[in-house]
């Protein structure tokens, strides 16, 4: 099991809430609030930045990141005029936050500068239409937080994404053709369940089994997709013996039977009515 593919499974249900935002110098941004993740972008000018574990020195454009419950300081040189624009948002999936899950570097440059700014004013100055203007500050907020993510990557620390949790996800994906429950999955960690069932959440951001659940379906759609196993079979291969379950939680899911989803991976939407082809 890769980081990459719990990324997928946490992402699917990733839920994203833009709050505040505004422009201003290194002296007037206003405070952040403990519950919201804070992402800064320095366009022009000189600072000093300050965690509980660094300084640094940094000048335009640079990204500036501070995750839900930690604190920076923010200082201008002498005679040295800043701008600065910041947005505090959430971005999480049964309350993990997605910056919880690695440790992502405090500072990170800027690429492309215009863009980055005109990302910013769009996310603070969306347009009135009722629909389309929250779906413009939505994309603004996403495209600013991917392109920080992609120009920190050589950066990333995996630290949160530990051991035992890495632990715990081979296991499941060596062990998806039988039962697996909450005690043997605690156990391989030496939690109790209780506390184990909120650790997963916290690092996966949904619980083992409808986590579980999800992985058996996927694998299922690869299955489906790419070999000539019977039905039958792949539900036993997933861990999921009882046919008429499988394919309910199947249908839940994709909105197809099995047997139309094999049919429309394999024959193409474009000959799906045509059973001769």
């Amino acid at each position: 099991m890769t980081k990459g593919t719990a990324y997928r499974h946490y992402l699917d249900k990733l839920s994203v809430n833009f709050y505040n935002g505004g422009t201003g110098s290194a002296l007037s941004i206003p405070e952040k609030e403990d519950k919201y993740e804070r992402l800064l972008f320095l366009s022009s000018g000189r600072l000093i930045l300050r965690t509980q574990t660094e300084c640094a020195d940094i000048s335009a454009p640079y990204f500036i990141l501070s995750p839900a419950g930690t604190k920076i300081s923010l200082s201008a040189f002498s005679n040295e005029s800043t701008e600065l624009f910041w947005a505090d948002f959430n971005l999480e999936c049964g309350g993990a936050g997605l910056f919880e899950l690695s440790c992502y570097p405090v500072c990170a440059p800027v690429t492309d500068n215009e863009e980055t700014l005109q990302l910013f004013k769009t996310l603070l100055n969306p347009d009135s239409h009722p629909l389309t203007g929250p779906l413009k500050q939505k994309s603004a907020l996403l495209k600013i937080i991917t392109s920080y993510i992609n120009n920190s990557a050589g950066s990333i620390k995996y630290e949160n994404y530990d051991a035992r949790t890495t632990a715990v996800l081979d296991y499941i994906q060596q062990n998806l053709d039988r039962e697996i429950n909450i005690e043997e999955l605690s156990s391989l960690v030496h939690m109790h369940p209780n506390y184990f069932i909120r650790f997963f959440k916290m690092q996966l951001g949904l619980p083992p089994m409808a986590y579980i659940s999800n992985v058996r379906l996927d694998k299922a759609r690869r299955l489906l997709k790419d070999t000539s196993l019977s039905i039958h079979k792949i539900a036993a291969d997933i861990g999921i013996p009882d046919y008429s379950y499988f394919a309910r939680q199947f249908k839940r899911r994709t909105g197809y039977t099995p047997g139309e989803y094999r049919r429309l991976m394999q024959t193409g939407p474009a000959d799906e009515n045509n059973p001769h082809k």
